[in-house]
């Protein structure tokens, strides 16, 4: 039989487990934790060895309830053996079951932390993070009388910064703010400084935050990395529940731009279609091909001279939407110069923020023939030949359908931009037209408006998860597609046309005239936009074989060790490769930098915001929200109206995918048309970045899911497990209550 450990002695983590292991040491330092004992993981063992029977050993349990009979209620808590890594925290994959009474509730209690180490999520969980199965130990401990509990990260999180300690606090049992199931207040305490950020009821005093935060910098201080440290207090005595290392902590970084005195977006032009940092081949071969068509077709179409500007900061893609110019500066190289050399396109251009009729007759259908009838077949022709003379193609010869390709690709996102962005520019108006005329009467949004226009279809083959081609396509991932339930879709067209009659009969006629014909035209564009979307990357399989046979040829000749390494190389060092003279490049430090900026959680804006920019972005999201509840843990843009309660999933890119289980919230930094499978599974969808013209808004209005894009750090503030509830009209994030 197992020997039962008094927790102060149960210091071996191969017999204790990791968060017994580490309470233990803290105890022997002097540190504040509530007594308890330990069943070892050779009673793990023993029971898995007798098939596992439905009850502890009768000589187990009596000794154990004799250990913790004068301390119950209990909790029983598990403690892995893997478990509380510095790569892989299991946090929420075990049980832990608390107020634990009577010597049946105990062994059920034991067996049940027992069995939750064989439960399929801890399988997939360590299937991913690579670590094998291991015994599990549990602890028992007194179960604290709490007046409040929480978390303390002794390094932010989010940022990285670590002279700052993170602290989420409620008044009860922190097992509810770490499984999500109660918003949390917080804390950023930055020397002996603490600043309360959100209190959505009050947890901690000033002076409480400061003796959290400095019992956490004494553990992190004792293991000598960063700490999440989980703390209770009771009868005003703080006590310590768990510690173990922050895992996937990003750099501590500064996100600086090139000009801090101009504005720097990451959700402007293909900022959307870039949910990671740049490749060094992407950022110095086809961004700035892309770029440069655009610069092209603004001079060409408009008369305007304002060139594309973007800045990689920690390997992020930002874009100036003013250039590198003042906004007198872009008034006199774009609407004044395009007034000039082609006043009508001007006027055009100018209309589309109200008169659609004129905008569409003076501009936007003129640019929409040009893509149905130019751009998108010549495209296609293109990658259609590319297709078959790509064996034959030199390395310099291949090097330049790059680069085709990506100009080709450029003009399509021209497309998008003026004419699918059209969409956006109704949108906005049939949003004014009824946050001030129809929102008082109706409430909710006009979002429904602008769902069940049209059944998914499936994604294709050469739909993408980046722009950046380092990153597979679809037709490489080998995805399962599911369309929404029919009932689903007749649903929301239902909803559309009851919420269209409602808002005719409000209306008064003279403004009824008005919503129909913006109504009209915005359901005409982002039908269009949807098409427009699906066909940028119908050259990305191809580009993927040509820079795969680049690769190829440069490890032959002895340049790179994989052929992916391409991806790693700029331009130059590409071009000169081929020519013979091959520089140094130290590729695997370029993939480790980008493997660590794609743990960053980089902001939307960076630099100095215009009064003019701020104040137009306020009042577009005023006018797509409906009433938000003001206990948000997360306020973003609403994208797709519904309410919907479940689990968060994190999901941070394709080698992910398969975490995502049918009913849960997918949290995700950006998506892209690669990810629509996953929106058959999900209950509702946030994402860090994005926009109401982003991929998630249109595919989550499709599948009628609710959907919050510009969520800034959900990614890094939410966990898997957490119970939140999506708001997609009010465009929030709550924790359940």
């Amino acid at each position: 039989m197992a020997v039962l450990i008094p927790l102060h002695a149960a210091i071996d983590r191969t017999v204790s487990g990791a968060k017994a292991a580490n309470l233990a040491r803290l105890m022997d330092l002097g540190f504040p934790v509530p007594a308890g004992v330990v069943v070892p993981a050779a009673a793990f063992t023993a029971n898995a060895a007798e098939g596992a029977p439905d009850a502890l050993p009768a000589s187990l349990l009596e000794e154990l309830y004799e250990l913790v009979e004068s301390i119950v209620p209990v909790a029983v808590r598990s403690s892995g053996i893997a478990e509380d890594l510095d790569g892989a925290s299991f946090a929420g994959q075990y049980e832990t079951v608390l107020g634990v009474d009577g010597r049946e509730a105990l062994s059920a209690a034991v067996l049940q932390c027992w069995e939750s180490a064989h439960d399929p999520r801890v399988a997939l969980y360590q299937q991913r993070s690579g670590e094998a199965a291991a015994p599990m130990a549990v602890l028992i401990q007194r179960m604290l009388r709490v007046e409040s509990a929480g978390v303390a990260f002794t390094a932010n999180p989010v940022t990285g910064a670590r002279d700052e300690v993170v602290i989420s606090a409620v008044p009860a049992v922190g097992e509810e703010l770490v499984s999500g199931e109660r918003a949390a207040e917080e804390w950023i305490v930055k020397g002996e400084v603490a600043t309360r950020i959100r209190a959505p009821r009050e947890a901690l005093t000033p002076g409480q935050a400061l003796e959290v935060a400095a019992l956490a910098r004494r553990i992190a201080e004792h293991f000598g990395e960063p700490q999440d440290v989980e703390w209770a207090y009771e009868d005003g005595v703080l006590q310590v529940l768990q510690a173990r290392p922050i895992t996937a902590l990003p750099d501590a970084v500064e996100w600086t731009p090139p000009m801090a005195d101009v504005m720097w977006m990451r959700n402007f032009r293909i900022g959307e279609w870039l949910p990671e940092p740049a490749t060094p081949l992407f950022a110095t071969l086809i961004l700035p091909t892309i770029e440069s068509v655009t610069a092209v077709e603004m001079d060409r179409r408009w008369g305007w001279r304002v060139k594309p500007v973007h800045a990689l900061v920690n390997g992020w893609v930002f874009y100036a939407p003013l250039g590198s110019s003042s906004t007198l500066g872009m008034l006199l190289g774009g609407p004044l110069r395009g007034l000039i050399l082609h006043p009508k396109t001007t006027v055009g251009l100018l209309s589309m923020f109200g008169n659609f009729d004129r905008a569409m007759r003076l501009l936007i259908d003129a640019e929409e023939q040009r893509w149905r009838e130019d751009r998108r077949p010549r495209y296609f022709a293109r990658v259609e030949r590319g297709s078959r003379e790509l064996d034959a193609l030199d390395p310099g010869q291949l090097v330049a359908l790059v680069a085709e390709l990506a100009g080709l690709a450029g003009e399509m996102l021209w497309s998008i931009q003026t004419v699918g962005g059209f969409a956006w520019k109704a949108e906005g108006s049939l949003a004014g037209i009824y946050m001030e005329h129809l929102r008082p009467t109706l409430g909710g949004s006009h979002q429904p408006l602008l769902r069940g226009l049209r059944a998914p279809t499936a994604p294709a083959a050469h739909a993408v998860v980046s722009l950046d081609p380092a990153t597979p396509t679809l037709g490489e991932l080998s995805l399962a597609w599911a369309p929404p339930p029919p009932e689903r879709l007749a649903e929301m067209e239902r909803e559309r046309t009851d919420l269209e009659a409602r808002c005719r009969e409000t209306l008064p006629v003279a403004i009824r005239e008005r919503f129909d014909r913006t109504l009209a035209i915005a359901q005409r564009y982002t039908l269009i936009r949807d098409e427009q979307v699906a066909d940028v990357t119908i050259g990305w399989p191809l580009m993927r074989r040509a820079l795969r046979r680049l690769g190829e040829h440069l490890v032959e000749e002895g340049v790179l060790a994989d052929p992916d390494d391409v991806y790693y190389l700029q331009r130059a060092e590409l071009e000169l490769a081929l020519a013979g003279r091959a520089p140094h490049v130290d590729v695997t430090s370029r993939i480790r930098t980008r493997a660590r900026q794609r743990r960053l959680s980089p902001p939307l804006v960076i630099g100095k915001v215009s009064k003019f920019m701020e104040s137009t972005q306020r009042g577009s999201i005023a006018a797509m929200r409906s009433p938000a509840s003001p206990g948000a843990h997360i306020v973003g843009m609403p994208a797709s109206p519904g309410r919907v309660t479940g689990p968060v999933r994190v999901v941070r890119g394709p080698a992910e995918f398969d975490r995502l289980l049918p009913g849960e919230v997918l949290v995700a930094p950006t998506t892209s048309p690669a990810w629509t499978p996953l929106f058959a599974r999900a209950a509702a969808v946030v994402t860090d970045g994005g926009s109401v013209a982003a991929h998630a808004s249109l595919v989550a209005r499709e599948y009628g899911l609710p959907a919050v894009v510009a969520a800034e750090g959900a990614t890094a503030r939410l966990r898997d497990g957490m119970i939140v509830t999506v708001d997609g009209g009010a465009g929030t994030v709550e924790l359940a209550a």
